[in-house]
């Protein structure tokens, strides 16, 4: 399960940080870490290494500390783990300690931070794109992965005719020597099924997935 964990101060598009909080032995034989997510990237708490100062998170200093540092202890636990042996008990010992910080990440309170972000990102889009709150709301209304975010948003076409000729070059379909014969338009409106957006005033919406 995926939950918000942070949001940094700065305008990256990946800004906006997910945790996931399933922490139990993986494959049969190691435990997960820390992973974080978002519309475009996975990494780790550890190797982020956010500063506590410039970021928006529910948690205190001292736990965000102890959230890292848990990171790093059960990445140290490594593979071939089994049930009932003394580094299983260890992670389970470690994964004991942090479930005040995973109540918390679950708690109503940070659903509540998670909505104020989720509007900042709003109002963050419609600047950047020329957005209006009809298009959010399609926008978040169509995107069906659990993310809130401006990282959601790849790219905004023009058109159909801009998103079709800027694709078919992307992946090689058209070039200098057939576009004249190429059906651009035939294939944008494909392209309408396949993860593109239309717009009401024409323009078209990459998402990311």
């Amino acid at each position: 399960m995926k939950t918000f964990l942070y949001k940094d101060n700065s305008d990256d598009r990946d800004c906006v940080k997910y945790i996931e909080l399933e922490f139990n032995l993986q494959c049969g034989h190691y435990f997960s870490g820390v992973h974080l997510t978002g519309p475009c990237f996975s990494t780790s708490l550890d190797y982020e290494k956010p500063v506590y100062d410039n970021i928006k998170t529910i948690l205190t200093k001292d736990e965000f500390e102890q959230l890292i540092q848990y990171d790093r202890d059960i990445s140290e636990l490594k593979y071939g783990i089994t049930e009932g042996d003394e580094r299983y008990l260890k992670g389970k010992k470690l994964q004991a300690d942090i479930q005040n910080i995973v109540d918390k990440l679950q708690s109503e309170e940070n659903k509540e931070l998670f909505e104020e972000i989720i509007e900042e990102e709003k109002e963050y889009m419609k600047d950047e794109y020329n957005l209006s709150d009809d298009d959010i709301e399609l926008i978040f209304g169509t995107y069906y992965l659990m993310y809130r975010d401006r990282g959601i948003v790849s790219y905004v076409f023009k058109g159909i005719e801009d998103l079709a000729y800027e694709e078919a070059y992307a992946l090689g379909y058209a070039t200098e020597e057939n576009d004249r014969w190429f059906d651009f338009e035939k294939f944008g409106k494909d392209l309408l099924e396949e993860g593109y957006l239309e717009l009401s005033d024409g323009r078209i919406v990459y998402l990311n997935y």
